[in-house]
């Protein structure tokens, strides 16, 4: 038996090779027929399916905040920093919009995504496509100490679609940084707007 989890959120498209996908309650439209999106038997879940522990000691040490990241942008505590430390190949077009409008509207703002140093050509892609907007910054991807007091640092973080983000959800949750999510235009499983359902939120 082989089994598609939603940390691979898309079916495999393999019906005669896959057997399922195992998907959640809180991740699905409900009374929805999952026979047309996934090409295997789909299982769904009460429950995510997982144990998230929050993080902690080296991988997320307390005393670390967010002012260093402040700083470096020349932001003040009050400033809106809207932050997305997704897959560049996550952002779409219609997404670019969005953090175009954010920027617009608000001239104290910064959108701040990360990226791979390794993935340099998706890099220059997105910068050229938000025309090099002085408001929207790359910093390259951080980890560990680093990754959480960006988190600390940021107002909120943004899901991009239609292709969002899943445990990165949960680490913002873990510093109490909300998330904001349009689980309609996914057009994968929408897993932020399912940890919120699981929250009761």
């Amino acid at each position: 038996v082989q089994i598609f989890f939603w940390g691979h959120p898309h079916t495999a498209g393999l019906p005669d090779t896959i057997d399922y996908f195992v998907s959640s309650d809180g991740f699905e439209p409900p009374n929805d027929d999952l026979s047309r999106r996934y090409a295997e038997q789909a299982v769904r879940f009460a429950t995510p399916g997982i144990y998230f522990r929050r993080p902690q000691n080296l991988y997320a040490p307390v005393h670390v905040d967010g002012s260093s990241f402040r700083r470096q942008l020349n932001m003040t505590d009050t400033d809106a920093l809207y932050l997305c430390p997704q897959s560049l190949p996550k952002f779409h077009p219609l997404f670019d919009e969005v953090l175009l409008r954010l920027v617009a509207e608000d001239e104290r703002a910064k959108v701040v995504i990360t990226y791979d140093p390794k993935k340099a050509l998706w890099l220059h892609v997105l910068q050229k496509r938000l025309d090099y907007h002085p408001q929207i910054v790359f910093l390259p991807l951080a980890l560990g100490d680093k990754f959480f007091g960006l988190l600390r640092a940021s107002t909120l973080l943004l899901d991009p679609f239609p292709f969002g983000g899943g445990v990165t959800t949960l680490e913002a949750f873990s510093v109490c940084r909300l998330a904001v999510t349009a689980p309609s235009l996914q057009s994968v499983v929408a897993l932020a707007a399912g940890f919120y359902r699981r929250l009761n939120v």
